[in-house]
């Protein structure tokens, strides 16, 4: 649920990658019902039947539209395939009758597995292009791009999860915006084929602050032996997205197995070496440092592991919740503090 951004240069990329072979098969679609294919082939690519097609904004706008613009445009065309068809009939675990064919012929069709998933060349460069260390639903996991020039030279990528499911909406599979990089934990386990609402949950790309509208705040779950857990705060009424965003990726339960790990050392920490040593420390390093070229961030990083910028958050896991902790404990704004004065 951290803000995720793409500029116009790299949607024209993506374009020219995705779109001739989206072209040719919509086109070329060779399938047991061409009777009923023929009306989707219509709408999606009204001159098909030309040899050199023009007419591709239907197929460029499911490829690089923006959330709210993509979702309304699908609905607009869902109309023309599926007879009474309706979003609410997805969130059934069994597709309705009307539907299986027709959401199954246009996967086909838009084969987000073969021409992406499996396409190595192309997954690993659209991750490259993305380029955060973390997942973005729960910045917890590094999902670091391992790449090079062929398919051995490959090794890793994160996982693309469909914030509108492919197998609910097939013509947003390759949707620029609705490939979300994730950890398997988030994309499989938590998400699944869940069908999110815009306004209902946090979309990524459609986020207008780097900090998500939560806080994770320290609490003791048993006193006497020092156990802690996390509770990420947050105002229900104020940002239902929020709250319903971190129940669908169950969030609190997940951060809490860090309670024992992660929270526990710093919370020891900050009780071993008081504020005033911290900034003390911090203050020497900052001039230590500084004086060889390190910046306040970079030292930030080198005391306490984690990223002070909510930009950049998602560069290491667990940036936010470490984040949020140290400024419980009042050590952050101080820091800051200090900072600005020796600038």
């Amino acid at each position: 649920m951290w803000k995720l951004t793409i500029d116009n240069a790299f949607e024209a990329e993506y374009v020219n990658k995705m779109l001739p072979g989206l072209v040719s098969r919509v086109k070329n679609w060779g399938g047991k019902t061409p009777l009923l294919y023929k009306g989707f082939r219509s709408e999606l690519l009204p001159d098909w039947n030309v040899d050199h097609p023009v007419k591709t904004e239907t197929l460029k706008k499911l490829l690089i539209a923006k959330p709210t613009e993509a979702h309304n445009l699908n609905e607009q065309l869902m109309r023309t395939f599926v007879s009474g068809y309706s979003e609410t009939d997805l969130v059934q675990s069994a597709l309705p009758k009307g539907y299986r064919r027709r959401l199954r012929i246009l996967a086909s069709v838009f084969d987000y597995e073969g021409q992406l998933s499996r396409s190595e060349s192309k997954s690993y460069w659209l991750a490259e292009h993305i380029g955060h260390n973390t997942c973005t639903y729960c910045n917890r996991q590094y999902t670091f791009t391992v790449s090079g020039k062929n398919n051995d030279e490959r090794i890793t990528r994160p996982a693309f999860d469909h914030w509108f499911p492919k197998s609910r909406f097939p013509l947003l599979s390759l949707n620029l915006y609705n490939l979300i990089p994730s950890c398997p934990v988030c994309n499989s386990g938590a998400k699944g084929d869940k069908v999110f609402q815009l306004g209902q949950c946090v979309h990524p790309y459609e986020q207008l602050d780097d900090d998500p509208k939560f806080k994770f705040v320290p609490a003791l779950s048993d006193k006497d032996k020092g156990l802690w857990s996390v509770v990420l705060d947050r105002d229900g009424a104020t940002h239902p997205d929020v709250d319903n965003t971190i129940k669908a990726f169950a969030l609190e339960r997940i951060y809490n197995m860090h309670g024992s790990l992660e929270v526990k050392e710093l919370m020891d920490f900050a009780q071993a070496y008081n504020k005033t040593y911290l900034l003390q420390l911090y203050n020497q390093m900052t001039g230590d440092l500084g004086a060889i070229g390190f910046s306040q961030e970079e030292v930030y990083r080198m005391l306490f592991g984690t990223e002070s910028i909510p930009s950049k958050y998602l560069d290491r896991p667990l940036s936010k919740m470490k984040h949020d902790i140290l400024e419980y404990l009042g050590i952050f704004y101080e820091l800051q503090y200090i900072g600005k004065a020796n600038g």
